[in-house]
């Protein structure tokens, strides 16, 4: 049984590519969200993910500082996030 959860593990993590956004599921989006607060860098956040420019801030200073980013930051980064996922329900009906 065991082996069976490390074989789902290892498919549910090759199954999601954080770097394409918007992510292919909701499951990619709470994969790749704590992913991306962890690793991306002060470009990437603000570039790729759309973060604004003190938001990023934030979240490379709570990094380096080796803490948890505070809930109202999380907050946006996750709502920022959550409007990439779903850019083409944005676009108007033609």
């Amino acid at each position: 049984m065991l082996m069976v959860a490390s074989l789902w593990s290892g498919c549910f993590d090759r199954g999601c590519d954080c770097t394409i956004v918007p992510f292919k599921s909701d499951d990619c989006f709470k994969q790749c969200v704590p992913k991306i607060v962890a690793n991306a860098s002060y470009s990437e956040l603000t570039e790729k993910y759309g973060l604004p420019q003190d938001t990023a801030s934030q979240v490379i200073s709570a990094r380096e500082r080796g803490t948890h980013l505070d809930a109202s930051t999380m907050s946006k980064v996750d709502t920022i996030l959550r409007q990439k996922q779903r850019p083409l329900h944005n676009l108007p009906n033609r």
